[in-house]
């Protein structure tokens, strides 16, 4: 049995008679009249139980309907949405509406959205090309998305953040800065990532001894193709 708190029975009947007739604004009047109770009821089932289930089109015609109108009270319910269907096959972060959406936060300068939108993403994105894809929309400059890229942990936020890096071997300063962050941040796989860094780029700022032990001419080969790069980060 449902927590009264987690569904809405009434709720749940209602949101689906607007979905079944993609009245997306309806929608959006009808969550602007629930009490504080049933919209937080509202959120946690759209995110959990309703938008997963939907057609990806109809997912981002309703995302863009709430983000438009109360981005604040929505991007985040819709986000988690976003990182089930993404996770189970059923929606990609390429296509025109979130390109649009990416557009929109670039445009009006929406810093909030722009690291909510990362920081619910980024994580779960399976390949380096989605990464850059995400990053492209928003036109971010390389030392921006790095400092998204060190908070996370993915083998394709790693080889990322590699790239950018090499974009950016001409400020030593500035890669030593993130590699120390990576160190607060800790974990084998930002060890074994900063031990490369230090060595790739001779960064002698970086203190520490690391366990990961790398031979001069294997580093040539970092970039050579993702599954090397995740090869080497994940040796022990």
């Amino acid at each position: 049995m449902h927590n009264l708190h987690l569904f809405n029975p009434a709720v749940n009947r209602n949101i689906s008679l607007y979905a079944k007739n993609k009245d997306w604004q309806g929608l959006e009047d009808y969550f602007s009249g629930l009490s504080n109770t049933d919209f937080r009821t509202a959120c946690n089932m759209m995110s959990a139980d309703i938008m997963p289930q939907w057609e990806e089109a109809d997912y981002w015609d309703c995302f863009m309907v709430l983000f438009k109108s109360n981005a604040k009270a929505w991007l985040v319910t819709m986000l988690k949405a976003a990182v089930r269907k993404y996770n189970d096959g059923s929606l990609s972060f390429n296509g025109d509406t979130f390109k649009q959406l990416c557009r929109i936060i670039r445009e009006e300068n929406r810093k909030i959205d722009e690291r909510k939108l990362l920081q619910h993403v980024l994580p779960v994105l399976k390949t380096p090309e989605e990464i850059e894809t995400i990053f492209l929309f928003l036109q971010l400059e390389d030392k921006t998305a790095a400092r998204y890229l060190v908070e996370c942990d993915t083998m394709a936020c790693y080889f990322v953040l590699f790239q950018k890096m090499k974009r950016m071997d001409n400020a030593p300063e500035y890669l030593s800065l993130l590699c120390a962050e990576l160190i607060r941040k800790g974990g084998n796989k930002a060890f074994n990532f900063v031990s490369m860094i230090k060595n790739y780029f001779d960064l002698p700022a970086i203190k520490g001894v690391f366990s990961l032990k790398i031979n001069p001419y294997e580093l040539s080969r970092l970039d050579a193709s993702f599954g090397l790069f995740c090869q080497m980060l994940n040796r022990i």
